[in-house]
């Protein structure tokens, strides 16, 4: 894992979840970045869903800016509820595709 940050994002069932946004240096599936993460983490701060990128979500100083990561992804999903459209955040990842078991 080259670079990561996670928001929280609404949930009809919990309210919230957390989503974790990666930049990965080889792929890698959902599971193993979970048994990657879950020693370090408590099992609640462990990420539910994934979107893979290919560049570090970042500022021009190096920041990483949550709040409006955030913010795209809430776009996203107005959007996609609004066409009736409503798939998994999975659909958001771009680079690595999904390692298959």
């Amino acid at each position: 894992m080259l670079s990561s940050c996670v928001v929280g994002l609404p949930d009809d069932d919990l309210g919230a979840r957390v989503h974790a946004i990666v930049q990965l240096g080889r792929a890698m599936s959902d599971g193993d970045l979970r048994a990657h993460v879950r020693p370090r983490l408590t099992g609640t701060e462990v990420a539910s869903t994934f979107e893979r990128v290919d560049h570090p979500r970042r500022d021009d100083t190096g920041k990483i800016r949550r709040s409006a990561l955030r913010a795209e992804r809430l776009e996203t999903a107005t959007v996609k509820r609004a066409t009736g459209h409503v798939a998994g955040w999975e659909e958001r990842a771009v680079g690595y595709p999904e390692a298959t078991p």
